[in-house]
């Protein structure tokens, strides 16, 4: 009976469809994770069959995919780990692909990616920062303005949705992300802890 307002809208969107439709959100989410896991294991063989030379490592790192415990564990339960992963595996590959060939259609989809994954979590703005400075800096051989219009559309496609969500978020609730309580973090342990996260 409240606003939605703490979290990004992407996967409560998708549940509430199942919903919508007659479908328990519960069950839809075990169905959806059950196709989502799928997705993850192929898209991760896919990123190593394109990366890694050697098949026989590549097999091992898809069948590590397969069997981690520590992804099968978050699939188990009602998350939005489970899609942010697959969104995230999925941008990485067509990124890669857009740096090595460029392409409109290359560039929309892995601005949609960007948008979605952020749409998934707000830790997905790394996505788009990524994304932006990839596309401006890392294709030397592309001129300035090519590069320019390519990263332009990149952003405007990636960043858009969620601008229009914390605009809204920010009228029904006059915050920005929700109502979070204070940290108990000093300034200072938020810092080490985001240095270990990264390390």
């Amino acid at each position: 009976g409240t606003h939605y307002i703490n979290w990004p809208p992407l996967f409560p969107t998708l549940l509430a469809l199942f919903d919508a439709a007659g479908v328990d959100p519960v069950e839809a989410a075990r169905f959806l994770n059950v196709a989502i896991i799928g997705l993850v294991v192929f898209s991760a063989g896919q990123l190593f069959r394109i990366h890694i030379r050697s098949r026989v490592v590549a097999i091992l790192g898809t069948s590590s995919v397969l069997l981690s415990w520590p992804i099968l564990r978050t699939f188990l339960k009602v998350w939005t780990e489970p899609l942010f992963t697959l969104l995230a595996i999925l941008f990485v590959i067509y990124l890669a692909n857009f740096l090595h060939k460029r392409g409109m259609r290359t560039l929309i989809l892995i601005s949609i990616l960007a948008s979605l994954a952020w749409l998934q979590r707000y830790a997905g703005l790394p996505f788009v920062l990524t994304g932006l400075v990839l596309i401006g800096f890392w294709t030397r051989d592309t001129p300035w303005r090519e590069r320019f219009v390519y990263s332009t559309i990149f952003g405007i496609i990636a960043a858009t949705p969620m601008v229009i969500w914390l605009v809204r978020t920010y009228v029904v609730a006059s915050t920005l992300m929700g109502d979070y309580p204070p940290s108990s973090y000093t300034q200072f342990e938020a810092i080490g802890a985001t240095f270990r996260s990264v390390g």
